[in-house]
C-alpha cells in the first residue's frame, strides 16, 4: 500500500475493490482484491486539493472516511482539511466525482455512518463536535442536509 497515513478503507459489495481514505497524501486510492484477497497494486489515484480555516488542521486536504452504497455504484468520502463531503460514481474498478458538499467552515468533517439500505448518512465533525445527516439520492449521486 502506498499511502502516507491511510486513515480509512471500504471494500466493494462485490468484494473485488478497495478505496482507501489517504489522509497524510490528500487522496482516495483505488486498489484491486485478487481472489485470494491479496490486494494488487493501486489502479487508481484521486487527488483533492483545497484547505480549512483552521491551519494546525486544515492547511491540506485530509480525506478521513470512505463507505461504498450498498448497490457498490458510489463511494462517499469525508475530507477534513477540505470542510466537504464527496460522492463518488463507481465503475469497473474507477471513482468518478460526481459532487462535492460544503460543510460548516472549520467543522472537519471525519466519520460516516450510513443507514442500511444507503439512504442516510451520517457525518460526525471532528471540529465542532457535532453531527450532520444527510439523504443520498442515488438518482442524482447528491446529499441532502436534513433539518
Amino acid at each position: 500500500l502506498s499511502a502516507i497515513m491511510p486513515r480509512s478503507l471500504a471494500i466493494s459489495p462485490d468484494g473485488k475493490y478497495m478505496v482507501v481514505a489517504v489522509y497524510g497524501g490528500g487522496a482516495y486510492n483505488v486498489l484491486p482484491v485478487r481472489s485470494n484477497g491479496e490486494l494488487g497494486s493501486v489502479s487508481q489515484i484521486v487527488k483533492e486539493i483545497g484547505m480549512g480555516p483552521r491551519p494546525g488542521n486544515q492547511s491540506s486536504a485530509h480525506p478521513h472516511s470512505v463507505v461504498f452504497h450498498p448497490s457498490g455504484n458510489f463511494v462517499i468520502g469525508t475530507d477534513t482539511g477540505s470542510d466537504r463531503i464527496n460522492v463518488f460514481g463507481f465503475h469497473s474498478g474507477r471513482l468518478i466525482r460526481l459532487n462535492r458538499v460544503e460543510c460548516p467552515a472549520g467543522s472537519g468533517p471525519a466519520q460516516i455512518a450510513m443507514s442500511p439500505n444507503g439512504s442516510v448518512f451520517y457525518i460526525r465533525h471532528a471540529f465542532h463536535s457535532s453531527h450532520s445527516c444527510y439523504r443520498f439520492h442515488p438518482q442524482s449521486g447528491s446529499l441532502t442536509l436534513n433539518s
